[in-house]
């Protein structure tokens, strides 16, 4: 006899459906992992914006530190401006960056401490750190909140 069976057929089709299955599954793994790869950088690449901010406008730390509410659209672009009021403004216009660039985030800075995360409450500890660090926290659909802590490099923005 030439040909296939029916079994044979039906045999060849499942362990084909299961490879194309375990194809579909591993390019929506590719794809999860690309979009948190991305959110990573942009929240490396924002802290790092910040970091610039600060060592151009030390009273910038102090801001973040507070966490000033100031007015990203504050007048400093016209004329002198208060070193506090420009570091409040620029708080606020990274804040709203950081809220458009990844959807729904937050951020807080902890100058002398190490930021403590419980649950989806943050805080700034009392234990020393070597450095300030940034928190940047988001979310992605329905997914738990990613986190993702940087010490930035200055220290000497709080030396009294």
């Amino acid at each position: 006899m030439q040909g296939f069976s029916l079994i044979e057929i039906l045999i060849a089709m499942a362990i084909m459906t299961v490879g194309l299955l375990g194809a579909a599954k591993l390019q929506a793994l590719v794809l999860q992992a690309h979009r948190d790869a991305s959110h990573h950088m942009t929240a490396a690449e924002l802290a790092g914006d910040l970091a610039e901010a600060m060592l151009v406008n030390p009273a910038l730390a102090h801001a973040a530190a507070l966490g000033a509410h100031g007015d990203s659209r504050a007048g400093c672009h016209t004329g002198p401006c208060q070193p506090d009021v420009l570091a409040a403004a620029q708080w606020a216009s990274w804040q709203a960056s950081l809220r458009t660039r990844l959807s729904g985030a937050r951020g807080v800075f902890c100058p002398r401490g190490k930021l403590l995360v419980s649950g989806a409450q943050w805080r700034c500890g009392d234990i020393g750190a070597s450095a300030p660090s940034l928190g940047i926290g988001w979310r992605v659909g329905t997914q738990s909140e990613h986190l993702r802590v940087f010490y930035l490099p200055a220290p000497h923005y709080f030396s009294n």
